[in-house]
């Protein structure tokens, strides 16, 4: 479900689906702000809709600073020099990552790492060789989290 405003309730027929998504167990995943969510307040509706991880878009909203499950930043769309220009607080970005983790994972002793390839033989192949190869992070050994996503 894509929603595209910035504040006030969902609309029909969102305002019937976000409900739904209070009673899944299925994990749920919000693209920039949670559906129901103002852009600078939050759940200021008092929808309580809460995903269990975020990905926001090139930049925090102010709206999901509070926000307490998994948190993602994605994609590099400003120039330093804009966000700057503009008091935008941009992740600190490693090298070209295009992805960055605002929150921790669970444990301390694991690292996410996102590759891309063409197909799922050659990611396969990427990860068994990382992991046998028993990736340091750091300059510590970490046990690395692998998630196929094709």
């Amino acid at each position: 479900m894509f929603g595209f405003s910035a504040s006030g309730p969902p609309r029909a027929p969102y305002d019937k689906i976000v409900p739904l998504l209070h009673k899944t167990s299925n994990k749920v995943l919000s693209v920039d702000i949670p559906s129901g969510w103002d852009v600078d307040e939050g759940d200021v509706t008092g929808g309580g809709f809460v995903p269990d991880v975020l990905v926001s878009l090139t930049a925090i909203k102010e709206g999901s600073k509070s926000f307490g499950g998994r948190h993602f930043v994605g994609g590099r769309f400003l120039y330093d020099s804009t966000g700057e220009k503009f008091g935008i607080e941009m992740p600190p970005y490693a090298n070209e990552e295009q992805v960055y983790e605002l929150t921790p994972p669970e444990h301390d002793d694991k690292i996410v790492v996102y590759i891309t390839a063409p197909n799922s033989e050659v990611a396969e192949r990427i990860s068994t060789s990382l992991v046998n190869n028993e990736v340091r992070a750091g300059g510590a050994k970490r046990r690395l989290l692998i998630s196929n996503l094709f």
